[in-house]
């Protein structure tokens, strides 16, 4: 049906080589401060540039750092251990003085406490917010076509939920910044309004290319006024590029497959607070019917295997359970065996059980009036 009514005959998709989806990671330098000593630590600027503003923090001496970026003989940073400003740049060396070496030395991962844990404050939030979208008139979504994603996709254009434009890859939440972070939190109401996000920090070191409709990047954040109810590790979702080996899953997912991005976005802010699971927070999301682009922006999961280990082939033992509230994955697709930690039947029961309690929330109405959830999800036979 989709391709047939969709897709002209002479420009139907043509499966094209590509590597296999993977979380992509290359080992993080650390960095040890040996500099500073008699000063209480090294001195840390703004940007990259020598006539960037100082911090009004020194780096304490004896700090473990994270390279997040070198650039000759300065070192963008993020801070482990020590005290300090958490990020900035550092000199790797003054008047022939080593400030910082390289080290194999590995901060200790503190112990996980219970994930997903939320205060009074962002529960209240969180409903008051749904609340809100689902008293809104349902968004019609337009059907597009390639001629569309093809010409647009490289366009600002106003989301279908929020009226505002959005960026849609790493570059462009980049050139967005901060300002365009703090309304856009502002407008869902995930973040108090006399708060603002001051720095957007990029993950150059893990690269997520899992799935195949939709591309995945990692950045941190920082906020005018730091606050345990706002995660500043976050995850974006966003379209893959309409180029190279992507093309065709991009021309899939935002023809095909349309409005899938929407569905899932509308999961988000209609059910947050419904859910029978814990999901990652919702911070942003929109979709634009004039471009075909979106973006999805949640806190970031921390899990325990961020390492390519849980990807590719399997091995033929169990690995061992992780201890309590440590985070299983990610996982690749349709691998179970050798990936698992545990009885696969365990975690199918699990989902199947999870499935039901959703099923019993949106019949008893408790997601939603059933004619809302009709217009905003894809209806299945009941």
């Amino acid at each position: 049906f989709w391709l047939k009514n969709l897709v002209p005959k002479n420009r139907l998709l043509i499966p094209h080589p590509r590597p296999l989806h993977r979380l992509t990671m290359t080992g993080a330098q650390i960095w040890e401060v040996v500099g500073g000593a008699d000063k209480g630590g090294i001195l840390v600027r703004d940007g990259q540039s020598l006539k960037s503003a100082e911090c009004s923090e020194r780096l304490s001496t004896g700090a473990l750092i994270e390279e997040v970026d070198l650039v000759g003989e300065r070192l963008c940073y993020k801070r482990l251990t020590g005290t300090g400003p958490e990020d900035g740049w550092v000199s790797l060396t003054i008047k022939g003085k080593e400030l910082v070496k390289k080290t194999d030395q590995k901060p200790e991962r503190p112990p996980a406490t219970e994930p997903g844990v939320q205060s009074e404050k962002v529960k209240a939030m969180i409903k008051a917010r749904c609340e809100k979208e689902l008293a809104k008139p349902v968004y019609q979504w337009k059907t597009i076509d390639m001629d569309l994603v093809m010409n647009n996709h490289d366009k600002k254009g106003p989301g279908a939920i929020y009226g505002l434009e959005f960026p849609w890859n790493e570059q462009t939440l980049e050139e967005f910044g901060p300002e365009w972070l703090t309304k856009a939190f502002h407008t869902v109401g995930s973040m108090d309004k006399d708060n603002k996000v001051t720095k957007i920090i990029l993950e150059k070191k893990i690269k997520v290319t899992t799935g195949n409709n939709g591309g995945k990047f990692l950045f941190e954040v920082r906020y005018a006024k730091p606050d345990p109810d706002l995660h500043t590790k976050l995850f974006a979702k966003v379209p893959f590029p309409l180029a190279g080996y992507t093309k065709n899953d991009r021309l899939s997912s935002s023809v095909n497959k349309q409005p899938a991005e929407l569905y899932e976005i509308n999961a988000y802010r209609y059910l947050e607070a419904t859910l029978p699971m814990k999901t990652p927070r919702f911070y942003f999301g929109d979709i634009s019917n004039e471009t075909s682009n979106w973006i999805l922006i949640t806190e970031r999961i921390d899990f325990q295997d961020f390492n390519s280990q849980n990807f590719g082939r399997p091995s033929e033992e169990i690995p061992k359970p992780l201890p309590p509230f440590e985070i299983e994955g990610p996982y690749d697709k349709c691998i179970d065996k050798g990936n698992l930690r545990g009885d696969p039947m365990e975690y199918y029961l699990l989902m199947t059980r999870v499935g039901a309690r959703m099923a019993g929330l949106a019949k008893s109405g408790k997601m939603g009036e059933k004619e809302l959830l009709l217009a905003s999800f894809r209806a299945s036979p009941d």
